[in-house]
């Protein structure tokens, strides 16, 4: 696990920029969809990128990858990354981001597991000094935008 002073070094470290594009972004949240062998017709239907982001992540199929709201930037080489800002990892949830990685490589889809530990994680007060991810990023968020709980873990899907 790669260490970290705090979460905007972590995040930083992601390389997530001020471009997003939702096709590009829907293109590949589709692979991963084949991946994880989630039927068509159950993500097919759903337009949003928002949307399919969010069937994927809260299935019941036993396929989440993250434990709390996920989020997916864009680096400026196009790559996609999926993150969240967790407490901690339980072993399953990293064993299906290990599955996605391998099978994508297998297949030929350049995708990598990551895990950034930033200290913490802040309780209380101290969420107060916690992290907000700058406004120009541009980014798919479907929770908060500050980075507290002391680890991000995700998958890069490089371009």
């Amino acid at each position: 696990m790669e260490q970290y002073n705090s979460g905007e070094d972590a995040f930083n470290s992601l390389n997530i920029g001020i471009r997003f594009e939702k096709v590009h972004v829907k293109r590949v949240l589709r692979k991963i969809a084949d991946i994880l062998k989630i039927p068509k017709d159950e993500y097919e239907d759903f337009k949003a990128m928002d949307a399919l982001a969010f069937k994927l992540h809260n299935n019941t199929r036993g396929f989440k990858f993250l434990d709390k709201s996920l989020k997916i930037g864009m680096t400026s080489n196009r790559s996609v990354v999926f993150f969240a800002d967790v407490y901690d990892d339980n072993n399953m949830m990293r064993d299906v981001r290990k599955k996605i990685v391998d099978i994508g490589n297998n297949i030929g889809i350049d995708i990598e597991m990551f895990e950034k530990s930033y200290g913490g994680p802040l309780l209380g007060d101290q969420k107060e000094n916690a992290f907000i991810i700058p406004e120009n990023t541009k980014y798919y968020n479907s929770g908060y935008r500050r980075l507290y709980r002391g680890h991000l873990f995700g998958l890069i899907v490089h371009s």
